[in-house]
Order: structure tokens, then sequence, then C-alpha cells
């Protein structure tokens, strides 16, 4: 029997290495490891390994605008820059009591894709996911040379709640080097930028906004759209950083997990598996929503696999997962015990 063990990593506890290399544990038969990520934590080191990049570190500004040494990849041969988002303005850089998505800025962001163009790169990956932010990428924007302006002309301030002054956006002092660079926007989610299903409403309280935050918050990201756009599939992810990658960059905003898998050739990985496992800390409604455990699902079952889906905890909404597309779902302590059956 032929097992592809694909999971991401289980936020706060390990990685997707560490994750694939727990779940195989016991697994008889031939294991293939292949640990995944879908734009958000732990894809710098998942696309360094698959492209053969190198590690490098530069200053930028976190999600508070406080300078910091960041880590991102380049691959020398196609001069490929790789940018994780998360290791610059990322929630988990954050102590709790910091999380401020009224105020948290992706400015550091727009700092690092300076830093990859001064490098040489002709195409950047920016992986969205794990932000702090929702500011639907002006902080980038604003570092990059865009100008975003109040109705007197003035430059609006850093952060989500600004966005709700903004009445023009000029593009004309843009560092140039940008329009001859090859943006490839990794995504997490597939949320749009507003709405019930937005990026406001289905991620911001869990980066510490309260119900009114939440609605004030809409209001600045609704003004946002107005004025620039960007109401778009996957545009929500990284509170709005898939927006301003597809407005500011002119970015091709897509699925991460996809292109990861594209990227570490999965589907001829799987096509002589018998089971498909994949993974990731938490199962719940919002796995759906494009997260690497689901899609990995999806493009198994495509292929005719049998598909179990492994996750340190079961929350709200997961049952909805049971079927299509897994066929069993477990936690890591009941898997330990299924795994000597198979």
């Amino acid at each position: 029997m032929k097992v592809v063990v694909a999971p991401q990593s289980f936020k706060g506890t390990m990685t997707a290495e560490q994750a694939a290399e727990r779940i195989a544990v016991g697994i008889a038969g031939e294991v293939v490891l292949l640990p995944l990520a879908d734009g958000g934590d732990g894809t710098l080191e998942v696309l360094l390994n698959v492209l053969r990049g190198d590690k490098h570190t530069a200053i930028a500004v976190d999600a508070l605008g406080r300078e910091k040494e960041a880590a991102w990849g380049y691959v020398d041969e196609t001069r490929t820059a790789i940018i994780e988002i998360a290791r610059i303005c990322g929630i988990a850089e954050l102590k709790y009591g910091e999380y401020d998505p009224c105020h948290a800025t992706s400015y550091g962001v727009g700092q690092m894709i300076l830093t990859a163009l001064d490098f040489g790169a002709a195409t950047v990956i920016l992986a969205l996911g794990g932000s702090a932010t929702n500011d639907a990428g002006a902080g980038m924007a604003q570092a990059v040379g865009v100008a975003l302006l109040d109705s007197r002309g003035r430059e609006i301030d850093r952060g989500g709640l600004a966005l709700a002054n903004l009445a023009e956006v000029n593009m004309s002092q843009r560092d140039p080097r940008i329009a001859e660079t090859e943006f490839l926007v990794a995504c997490d989610v597939n949320n749009r930028l507003i709405g019930e299903e937005g990026a406001t409403h289905v991620y911001a309280r869990q980066k510490g906004a309260t119900e009114e935050d939440v609605e004030r918050l809409e209001k600045a990201m609704t003004r946002f759209v107005e004025v620039a756009g960007g109401d778009i599939p996957y545009g929500g992810a990284a509170g709005g950083l898939g927006a301003g990658a597809a407005l500011f960059l002119n970015g091709r905003v897509m699925s991460g997990v996809d292109f990861v898998l594209d990227q570490t050739e999965f589907d001829s990985c799987i096509k002589d598996a018998d089971l498909v496992v994949t993974g990731e800390g938490s199962l719940d409604a919002q796995t759906a929503y494009g997260k690497t455990p689901y899609v990995v699902g999806k493009r198994a079952k495509r292929a005719g696999k049998c598909v179990y889906a492994v996750a340190g905890r079961l929350g709200k909404g997961y049952e909805a997962l049971l079927g299509d597309p897994f066929d069993a779902v477990y936690t890591l302590e009941s898997w330990s015990e299924q795994v000597h059956r198979l």
C-alpha cells in the first residue's frame, strides 16, 4: 500500500514537515511525505525546498510599525523572490495583548518587495496568510510609492480604520520596477474583501477586533472598494492583501494551496497512491475556504483516491467536511489508534 502524507503546519505546535512525520508514524507500506502550505505560515520553507532557493533576511516593519529582521527567500536560477507575509506582519509575530487590526499595517510587506527588487527579482511570489492586518494592502502600497489620499489630498494614515478617509489613489510615483515584475499571489483563503463572507467579518475577530471594531472596519473596507475596487475572490486573504496586490502590483491572485501543490507535482505523486492523508491544526467550517486539507482532499478525490484528514482539534462545522472531501476525520490522538489498522 502506498500512502501519501500531505499536511500543512499545525499552527504553533508543528511545522508541516514535523506534522507529516508525526502522522506517518506506524503506517505500514510505502509512505511518501509531502509537507505543504497554503500561503500562510510555513510557505517560505516549503517553497524554498521545492524551488531550491536560499533564505535571506532583511529589515522591515511589523504590523505595529516596529523595525524587525524578517526572513525571505530567493532563487538565483529564476530570479524569483519568495515573501511570506506572516514573517513580516503576521499575527504570530505579536503578543496577544498587542493585537490591533484597526491600526495594524502591511507597510513592511512593501518594504520587503523593494528589497527583493533591489536584489534583482524578476518574479515575486507573495505568500498571503496569517496576517495581523485588515488594511487591504494599503500599507504595502504606500511603501512602494502609491499615494492613498483623503479628500484634501493628504496621505491617509496607516491601518484599516484609515481606509474610511480614502478619496483618491495616485500611482504616478509607484516604483517603476513593479510594472516590469511578475507578482504571483498565493492566497490561503478565497474570501472576498467585503460582505458577510469577507475579510473583516470572517477574520477580524481572530485578530483582536471587537464587534464595534468589525463594523467600523467593514465600513472602512467598503469605502476602499468604492474608491479603488478589489472586491474579488482571494481579495480578502491576509486582511485584504490579496486585493491590494491585485490592484497596486497587478498581481495574479490564486489559491495558495493549488500553487504549492503544482510546485510539488502533487497530482503525479498521488497517481499510484492508495490513500492520501492530509491535515492541519484545526479542522472546522473555515477549512472549506480554500485551506490546505480541503484543497488536497478535493484534488485527491478527483483522482479517485481515499482521503483521510488528521487535526490537532476538531472545531465547529467540521462535520460538513465528512464525505466531501474526506472519507474520515481524526484527531491526532484518535489517528494514533487508527493507524495500526491500515
